[in-house]
């Protein structure tokens, strides 16, 4: 929970509850995004338990810390990309955009990024990719985009996904239809997901969980 005299947050994380705390996150906004996580720890390694604190910050400094959080068992890293810019794609070809605009008729997802018909978007993880979600809007009661990973970059193997349809009708908005496409398990040494666009859509999240 927010607080109303915040500018933003600094989150520490530490291996027990008296320390020795270290900054996790700094300059986090709880503006930033709608109905999402606000942080994610990929920099913490894997195989310990960690605990968390909150300092708000505004021009007058630091509140005292929150109530702490844990323990927190990390079992894998996870790449988390809301689509503020294109900084963590690894490459893409045909024409993506990124997209601000009329964010209700998205459920309030304000930064996504739009590809046209067989568009490809492609992740890279340094390390063994264990699964993938996506946030999907779509105009299109079908299939919207494909997934395939790829040991080198090179040679792509197809994905069977899970598609859950969370459409309710298009309302006073026109609403977009959005669709979650979800791999729970990837068994193999992949590093690399392709996204392709089988129709015109955007994406407003895209998670991918990896390990060693």
């Amino acid at each position: 929970q927010g607080s109303s005299g915040a500018s933003y947050y600094r989150l520490e994380r530490a291996l027990s509850t008296i320390g020795t705390w270290e900054t996790a996150g700094n300059n986090i906004s709880d503006a930033s995004l709608a109905y999402e996580p606000l942080f994610n720890d990929r920099n913490a390694p894997l195989g310990d338990k960690y605990y968390y604190r909150v300092f708000a910050v505004n021009n007058s400094g630091e509140s005292p810390p929150s109530n702490i959080i844990g323990p927190v068992l990390k079992t894998e890293h996870t790449l988390v990309d809301n689509m503020e810019n294109y900084g963590k794609i690894f490459s893409y070809k045909g024409k993506l955009m990124l997209m601000a605009e009329n964010a209700r008729d998205f459920k309030e997802d304000f930064q996504r990024v739009s590809g046209d018909k067989e568009t490809e978007v492609i992740y890279y993880v340094p390390g063994k990719m264990k699964g993938c979600l996506l946030n999907v809007f779509s105009k299109a009661n079908s299939d919207v985009v494909k997934l395939s990973v790829s040991v080198d970059g090179k040679k792509y193997s197809g994905l069977t996904v899970s598609r859950t349809d969370y459409f309710s009708g298009e309302g006073d908005y026109q609403y977009w239809r959005p669709i979650q496409i979800k791999k729970n398990i990837i068994s193999g040494n992949y590093r690399y997901l392709k996204i392709t666009f089988i129709q015109s859509a955007q994406i407003g999240r895209v998670e991918i969980n990896y390990g060693y």
